[in-house]
């Protein structure tokens, strides 16, 4: 499989201002040289992308933009792929990551642990258990001015842009929380949810894309893959799509999302995909 991390963490594969063109690499140089090299269909129905968590979030940023490339996705439990719920926090209305809003309803249920602790970053078995506080404030020992390579400075490192030092420029303060509101703009290049809602990726560009999520992920994932399918359906306004789907599992995390039927099922549907597609009829 491909190796998806640099000294920022994990690159999803997006062509960033920190990473370098992690998507253009994969799609115009390795494949192509791969092919050249090997006994390889060289038609975008034979090349199927599969990834979880920030892999579940690569497959869909590499399917809708290269469609002349990929064939199809399929991801489970992605990074936020609409950043009004990046993770528990709308990066756009909220000014603080540390402190939600008191009237947010995504802390509804939870208000005495937020008043306590802040802003949840994870929880198990319906208790939150570690803040973003907690999370950021550890990768920032662990690497000062955006460098711990953490899920936190990976995000940061692949949405933003470079700071004055040459570092990833901070989406908000490790200390305070405090969101830097230019930098929360420049992410929205990577918002799918955004893109989809402004039009600049028209709905039938996830017709090749399976997505699903567990309504108890860990990390709080689910709430913006409800915001996507949402835009998706508004902006299809009923019209059926394509064979790719978006299902949220009652029940399943992070983690137990992957022993789903939902989930159990991709192999096979990859297999027929392939199977329509590329390979010769079986005689």
């Amino acid at each position: 499989m491909l190796d998806p991390e640099s000294p920022n963490g994990h690159t999803l594969f997006a062509d960033s201002a920190n990473n370098g063109p992690w998507g253009r690499a994969l799609a115009e140089e390795l494949i192509p040289e791969l092919e050249r090299r090997y006994r390889l269909i060289a038609r975008p129905e034979a090349r199927l992308l599969r990834g979880h968590s920030s892999g579940g979030w690569s497959t869909i940023w590499l399917a809708v933009p290269y469609p002349q490339v990929f064939g199809g996705a399929w991801s489970t439990a992605p990074d936020p792929v609409a950043f009004r719920r990046f993770q528990m926090m709308d990066k756009y209305s909220h000014d603080n990551a540390f402190r939600p809003r008191e009237d947010d309803p995504a802390v509804k249920g939870i208000g005495e642990w937020v008043r306590a602790h802040g802003m949840p970053s994870y929880r198990r078995g319906g208790a939150a258990l570690m803040s973003v506080r907690e999370e950021v404030g550890g990768e920032h020992v662990c690497g000062p001015d955006t460098t711990g390579g953490g899920q936190w400075a990976s995000w940061q490192a692949v949405f933003g842009p470079r700071n004055a030092a040459g570092n990833p420029a901070a989406l908000l303060d490790p200390q305070t929380g405090s969101i830097d509101r230019t930098v929360a703009e420049s992410y929205r290049r990577f918002d799918l949810g955004g893109l989809v809602r402004s039009g600049a990726i028209a709905p039938e560009a996830f017709d090749r894309v399976r997505l699903v999520v567990g309504d108890a992920d860990n990390f709080y994932l689910e709430q913006a893959v409800m915001l996507l399918k949402a835009s998706l359906e508004d902006k299809r306004g009923g019209r059926p799509g394509g064979p790719g789907y978006i299902r949220v599992v009652p029940g399943r995390d992070h983690g137990s999302v992957m022993a789903a039927p939902e989930v159990r099922g991709f192999a096979q549907e990859m297999v027929d995909h392939l199977r329509a597609a590329v390979l010769p009829p079986a005689r």
